[in-house]
């Protein structure tokens, strides 16, 4: 898997070392992902995560997340909307200076600011293998392999 290392202690988690994660529904006004005002909520939302390694302040360093979730996208302005699955398997490394690195295989919805990122503005499903930084300003994705379907675009 693209850039995924398994700590030593990952070999050790027991099944009951998963939680439910669950998303909440959100509505991006107007002009923050695509033209129109889009609200994202989950029809189907059975994710789960699991620690795979803490810093020594026991602070965590990477979660794994596994699981269906089924997003609803809706363009708020026309009523047109469309099921997504983004059902992908990802690891989060939470870095200490607030920063995230997200590697994942499968479909993952993500948005993308104007002047914030390597990559072009809106919603997107990106199905395959990705890595992207995450910081308070921007998203940068560093490794693609896979498909994107710009939501933006289809719901217009």
């Amino acid at each position: 898997m693209l850039g995924l290392t398994a700590s030593p202690a990952s070999a050790n988690v027991a099944e009951s070392d998963w939680e439910l994660s669950p998303s909440s529904p959100i509505t991006a006004p107007a002009g923050v992902r695509c033209a129109f005002a889009v609200h994202i909520e989950q029809s189907v939302d059975g994710v789960r995560t699991r620690v795979l390694a803490t810093y020594p302040d026991g602070s965590v360093k990477q979660r794994e997340f596994v699981g269906p979730l089924v997003d609803t996208v809706t363009n708020m302005a026309t009523g047109a909307s469309l099921d997504v699955n983004a059902s992908g398997h990802a690891t989060i490394d939470y870095n200490p200076d607030g920063s995230q690195t997200w590697n994942w295989a499968g479909p993952v919805l993500m948005g993308f600011a104007a002047g914030h990122s390597n990559h072009a503005p809106g919603l997107y499903l990106l199905t395959g293998h990705y890595t992207v930084d995450i910081s308070a300003s921007s998203r940068t994705v560093r490794a693609a392999s896979g498909t994107e379907l710009d939501l933006c675009a289809a719901l217009s």
